[in-house]
């Protein structure tokens, strides 16, 4: 199996400027941008499996032929079970507090989707913005542009749902900031590293069946 990372970055990279523009970060968001990655890798990985198989069928000798097709030990059916087996593990969202209302949503049985969009709206609904640049593929990608953005204090308060006047810091601004981006961009780190361990057991599978 041979992937072009490049097509992995700009899958990755259309998913956040989606998942993030003009959305306020909230736990739920975040989560919902994990699931969005989760899905297009598994799907991109899928993709390939197939292909190489139809690419490579043609190169297996006749005598390993048959345990390449084998539906029960074969090259898709062992690439399979090991996506199954390997699921990919993000990082925990754990500088944000998740808000009663996302906690209300859940128990409302709603999909990640429409938590994180309806906490988008309620926060962007006072005016509140946070500015984050998000780190993918080596690119700088601002995705909220906002006339007022909430510094780090204000963030965890407004998270809070808390009365109290949204303020804060430069550094503490920063400090959100970069707690966001690193989440983010750790995210995109595991993305592709599952996708080299994809393609590492893939041509493990591939060198058995090619050689002599």
């Amino acid at each position: 199996m041979q992937i072009d990372y490049s097509l992995i970055q700009s899958g990755i990279r259309d998913i956040a400027c989606k998942t993030f523009e003009g959305k306020a970060i909230s736990t739920s968001l975040l989560k919902l941008y994990c699931e969005e990655v989760r899905s297009f890798l598994n799907d991109f990985i899928a993709e390939r499996i197939e292909f190489t198989y139809r690419e490579n069928l043609s190169k297996i000798s006749s005598a390993k032929k048959g345990d390449f097709l084998n539906l029960e030990h074969g090259y898709i059916v062992s690439m399979t079970n090991w996506t199954n087996s390997n699921p990919i593990v993000f990082p925990v969202v754990d500088f944000i507090e998740e808000t009663a209302a996302e906690r209300n949503s859940k128990e409302q049985n709603m999909s990640l989707s429409e938590i994180a969009n309806r906490e988008s709206v309620r926060i962007l609904g006072i005016g509140s913005f946070v500015n984050i640049i998000l780190w993918i593929s080596g690119l700088k990608i601002l995705s909220i542009v906002a006339e007022a953005a909430v510094v780090g204090i204000g963030a965890y308060k407004m998270m809070n749902e808390s009365q109290q006047s949204f303020g804060g810091t430069n550094t503490q601004r920063i400090a959100f900031e970069s707690k966001a981006n690193a989440f983010i961009n750790r995210v995109n780190s595991v993305a592709e590293e599952y996708a080299h361990c994809a393609e590492a057991k893939s041509n493990e599978l591939l060198s058995n069946y090619l050689k002599d």
